[in-house]
């Protein structure tokens, strides 16, 4: 339901529901993390692996940035 449409197979977020709801998951990560809490930041694909290292480092938080193995 948040995506509005898709051209050259790029998906269009629409932004009247996107943005409140990115914003309440800011504030769950903020009560977290100053509540003494960690927070796992999850980017497997080739293009997140190094945003993904650089913030979780920057703020001192756990990462995992490539293929999550089970078992």
């Amino acid at each position: 339901p948040f995506i509005y449409g898709n051209r050259n197979n790029v998906h269009i977020l629409d932004l009247t529901q996107t943005v409140p709801l990115l914003n309440d998951a800011l504030n769950a990560v903020r009560d977290v993390v100053s509540g003494g809490g960690r927070v796992l930041f999850v980017g497997t694909k080739r293009q997140a692996s190094e945003p993904i290292a650089e913030a979780a480092r920057s703020s001192a938080q756990y990462f995992i940035n490539h293929r999550w193995l089970g078992g």
